[in-house]
């Protein structure tokens, strides 16, 4: 699943966002004037992003995984979640998801035993009980 933009600008939480993004969408262009059509600079009060596993497991493939750039989402999205603390969550993601993996398939981890792991590791989790929408 490709990340979209309206999903990082409202924080829109899915079964498998495993961690947060850290970041605001932080465009720079090449072009002179360059005008985007998408919203950019801070996110709206009280909405944290986050990073779905999906955005992490590449398509065509049942046995990779990857973090940081390399991961699925639009280029607005992709201009936040570019930063260290970002892949560096998300590279938690990935490791602990390829040590769960019995059968080389990282599209078979168990998403609550793969939160709940990262939870005991020390990881911040996005977690619905603790999600307080913006209003």
């Amino acid at each position: 699943m490709k990340m979209s933009v309206d999903d990082f600008l409202t924080g829109r939480l899915y079964p498998d966002s495993v961690c947060y993004g850290y970041y605001n969408i932080d465009l720079h262009s090449y072009k002179k004037n360059e005008a985007f059509e998408r919203p950019s600079g801070k996110l709206p009060e009280g909405v944290v992003p986050n990073v779905t596993y999906r955005a992490m497991c590449v398509k065509g493939f049942d046995n990779l995984l990857v973090a940081g750039r390399c991961a699925s989402a639009d280029r607005e999205t992709m201009s936040a979640l570019r930063v260290k603390s970002s892949c560096m969550a998300m590279g938690e993601v990935v490791g602990t998801a390829a040590s769960l993996c019995k059968d080389g398939k990282v599209r078979s981890v168990d998403m609550e035993l793969l939160k709940k792991t990262l939870k005991e590791n020390g990881a911040i989790v996005p977690d619905r009980e603790l999600f307080v929408p913006a209003e």
